[in-house]
Parts: C-alpha cells; sequence; structure tokens
C-alpha cells in the first residue's frame, strides 16, 4: 500500500478471496526489461491480497504475451485494491528475479509499465556486493519514487522500519551504497532483506519533510518493488 502524504485513500486492504458478488477491475500492463524496455514474454502473473503473502492463492492469474501486454482482473471492493502483482517464469527464455510489486488500484482500468530485472543481472550485481545475501531466507527491495510529471525525483530519503537491511541508491546508473538520496532517477532499494511487514517512509532528503509511505512484505529469493508518486 502506498500513500502520498496527501493522498485521501483509506487504505482498506483486500484480504483473502473477496467474497460475491465483487467489483472487478482490470489491469492492463506491461512487463519489460527495465533498463531496454523489451517485452517480457511467457511470465506467470499473479494477483495477490495483501494477507496473502506467499500468494498462496491468487485472485487472478494471467500470461505475458507479445511484447511483454497482459489483462489482470483485480477486486475493487469498497475501498480499492491493496495488495501486489506478483511476477514470475522464464520471461521468453531469460529468467526475471520473482517479483512482488506492491499497488493501489481504485479504477476500474489501470494501465502499468512493470519494469522487471533479468536474474542474471540482479546475481552479478548482489554477488559483487559483501555481505548481501538473496536466497529463501532474503529477499531485496527496489523503489521507484517519481513526480506527478513522471521523471525521477531527486532528492529523496527512504527509510524502513523496522530496518530493512543495506540501503543503496542509483548514482550513475550503478547502486551505490554511500549515496544518502535519490538521483534524477529516483530509484534506490535495500539488499539482503529479511522476509516481513515493512513502512517505508520517504523523505525530502533536505528538509525531511515526509513525501508518503508504503506498507509492504517481502518475502526470501524475491524483490519487493514499489512507485511513490509524490507531488512535492
Amino acid at each position: 500500500m502506498t500513500v502520498p502524504i496527501d493522498a485521501t485513500h483509506t487504505g482498506d486492504a483486500v484480504v483473502g478471496v473477496p467474497d460475491a458478488p465483487s467489483v472487478l477491475g482490470t489491469l492492463h500492463g506491461v512487463a519489460h526489461d527495465y533498463a531496454e524496455s523489451t517485452g517480457f514474454v511467457g511470465l506467470t502473473i499473479k494477483c495477490c491480497a495483501m494477507a496473502d503473502t506467499l500468494c498462496a492463492f491468487p485472485l487472478a492469474t494471467a500470461t505475458s504475451s507479445a511484447m511483454g501486454s497482459f489483462d489482470l482482473g483485480y477486486p475493487l471492493g469498497t475501498g480499492g485494491f491493496d495488495g501486489y502483482i506478483e511476477f514470475t517464469g522464464g520471461g521468453g527464455g531469460l529468467p526475471v528475479v520473482p517479483t512482488r510489486w506492491f499497488v493501489t488500484l481504485s479504477l476500474p482500468i489501470t494501465t502499468m509499465d512493470f519494469g522487471l530485472i533479468p536474474l542474471n543481472l540482479f546475481s552479478s550485481v548482489s554477488t559483487a556486493i559483501p555481505s548481501v545475501t538473496f536466497d529463501s531466507t532474503h529477499g531485496a527491495v527496489v523503489f521507484d519514487i517519481q513526480q506527478v510529471s513522471q521523471s525521477g525525483r531527486a532528492g529523496a530519503a527512504v527509510s524502513a522500519s523496522p530496518s530493512a537491511g543495506m540501503p543503496f541508491y542509483i548514482a550513475g546508473a550503478t547502486p551505490s551504497l554511500t549515496a544518502t538520496e535519490t538521483d534524477m532517477t529516483g530509484q534506490g532499494g535495500f539488499f539482503g532483506t529479511a522476509p516481513g511487514m515493512y513502512t517505508f517512509t520517504t523523505r525530502d532528503a533536505a528538509t525531511r519533510t515526509v513525501l508518503g509511505t508504503t506498507v509492504a512484505t517481502v518475502r526470501g529469493g524475491y524483490v519487493t518493488s514499489f512507485t511513490l508518486v509524490v507531488n512535492q
């Protein structure tokens, strides 16, 4: 669940399979390589409730087709859908890092792009950093802080409660363990994150003004992703 500081969304989570009848929305999505925008074909995509931390009972499933496109249903209920979209599979022969993308969906029709990381690229980056563990016991977090114009929000700092492991920010197109705020990409994350539920708070690095909060769960061997759009 991602909440900008001025949001009016109540944050009602969808827990388990919704009672029928239920109002359904449709997510028109594209799953692509985060760096090259090449679509991933043949991914298994699931809509999962926030409380279903292993996505053992998916609310809907889909498979990405040509160019990485897919249509996925989600229950709107009375307060929208707060949960995550799970991506796993081969991606046309190139496996992607299993990813759980946390979203807040309140409209009947939503269009979104999902930039995913090829497994070979993520493995080479994570193994090059000492003390990083990415397996069944630890996951990772990747965030994207955007402005309303959809450009990256520079000068944002993200903290986690409880501690989510080793923080990093993208600087010069590579992960930096010494940077303390986002650059023009607005991207960063945490390595070596233990499974559990976290609250991520995004602040202006200079003024410490809170820009928004996100609640998400982490699973071992998966990347947890979220996007926060801010108007400051």
